[in-house]
């Protein structure tokens, strides 16, 4: 009977211990929990500690930038920032996002749905035509064999298609393809021989405009190549494919018009030395000339300005604001650079200005208060300007609720 009170006392001792074992803190002196991230081809990128909880977070506000070695042989890496992590220097950093193409050849940004819930982007060193996840933080083949002839993606009001200019076999031809970002189904309008077809805009769920360029051959000495004689805007119904002119223009040819927010009225830039901004409204097709100047226009999101930009030198450039309707013209930034890349943030306040200095040179990022105020530089988070570059940047448009 001792011996039995004896072991249930042992019993009852080592029960208690282990009780309180459990409940006291743990000693992590000896050894540091980490997170457990999957080896993938970025493991040797700057950025590759990013967060990979993107399906947990909320992005929606957020730029994406296009990060490229500054020589050969080039390699790229899609990330993202939150918009105001990045305007306030508070961004630890980015994200990496999976599934961008290894033999990507940067030809334009991303092109987002009017919802923002996804983005096309073309890759035409593979002619693959990429879909991109916000949710996920990835990317996707959505076709393989695609040979578009410009970057241009054009999404319908709804969402439910895109158009594209698509090469035909012969040079100098091209033709509109709708596609559905869900499956990758293509259907071509039909149009013009001999001549170009380029997507402008969706005016509705139903009509799409068209630029169509004819092209000549134009001898010089031994010689021949094509030039472009006349530029016509169309109005397509996609339904019947049923092509109405609208009119035409010198000054479309070599720079294809931005239609405005609310679809009434086209930017573009006169071909020539100063490059001069005009505004024409559909309803009368007559130019209204604004006082700015430069090349590859932008609209506010709200519609209510333009931004575009200049090179005035072989080394330094201007980026001009304007009112839509020719009023307020101003120089907002003076960069040193080439080129730059014009992006207006959801604010319709703000632009985001990458300046080049040159081809697969040195990249500086600013960010301008259009209202007033001097430009204030950016920096993205780990990014080594001897290292890696910007190629391209875009803002996500804001989710509808």
């Amino acid at each position: 009977m001792r011996a039995y009170k004896i072991l249930r006392w042992m019993a009852w001792c080592i029960t208690v211990g282990l009780i309180l074992a459990a409940c006291l803190p743990q000693n992590t002196s000896s050894s540091v929990a980490h997170p457990n991230i999957t080896p993938t081809s970025d493991s040797d990128h700057p950025f590759a500690a990013a967060s990979n909880n993107s399906e947990q977070k909320d992005w929606s506000g957020e730029i994406y930038f296009l990060l490229s070695t500054p020589s050969p042989p080039f390699t790229y890496h899609c990330i993202r920032l939150p918009i105001d992590c990045l305007l306030n220097s508070t961004c630890q950093s980015p994200d990496i996002l999976r599934g961008f193409p290894t033999n990507y050849t940067p030809f334009a940004p991303l092109s987002w749905a009017p919802d923002g819930e996804r983005a096309l982007v073309l890759n035409p060193n593979g002619s693959q035509l990429l879909v991109f996840d916000p949710q996920k933080g990835t990317f996707h083949t959505l076709i393989d064999d695609i040979a578009m002839t410009t970057g241009r993606i054009m999404w319908s009001p709804n969402g439910q298609w895109v158009a594209v200019s698509v090469q035909d076999a012969e040079p100098y031809k091209s033709h509109v393809v709708l596609i559905d970002p869900d499956n990758g189904t293509k259907h071509a309008l039909e149009g013009f021989e001999s001549q170009m077809q380029l997507p402008v805009g969706w005016l509705n769920e139903r009509e799409l405009l068209v630029l169509v360029e004819k092209y000549r051959p134009i001898r010089e000495g031994d010689f021949l190549k094509q030039e472009v004689s006349e530029a016509k805007m169309y109005k397509v119904n996609v339904w019947n494919n049923r092509w109405v002119e609208l009119g035409q223009d010198k000054n479309w040819i070599g720079s294809t018009p931005v239609l405005s927010p609310d679809k009434s009225e086209l930017a573009f830039t006169t071909d020539g030395k100063k490059h001069l901004l005009v505004v024409m409204r559909l309803d009368g097709m007559k130019e209204n000339i604004l006082g700015a100047y430069g090349i590859q226009p932008v609209w506010s999101p709200d519609g209510k300005e333009i931004a575009t930009y200049r090179r005035i030198s072989e080394d330094q450039i201007e980026v001009y604001v304007v009112h839509s309707d020719g009023t307020f013209p101003r120089v907002v930034f003076h960069g040193e650079g080439a080129f730059a890349n014009v992006v207006w943030l959801p604010d319709s306040k703000r632009l985001l200005i990458l300046d080049t200095s040159d081809v697969r040179e040195t990249t500086s990022l600013f960010v301008v208060d259009v209202t007033g105020g001097k430009p204030r530089p950016l920096s993205v988070p780990g990014l080594d300007a001897d290292s890696s570059r910007i190629s391209w940047l875009s803002v996500r448009p804001p989710t509808k609720p």
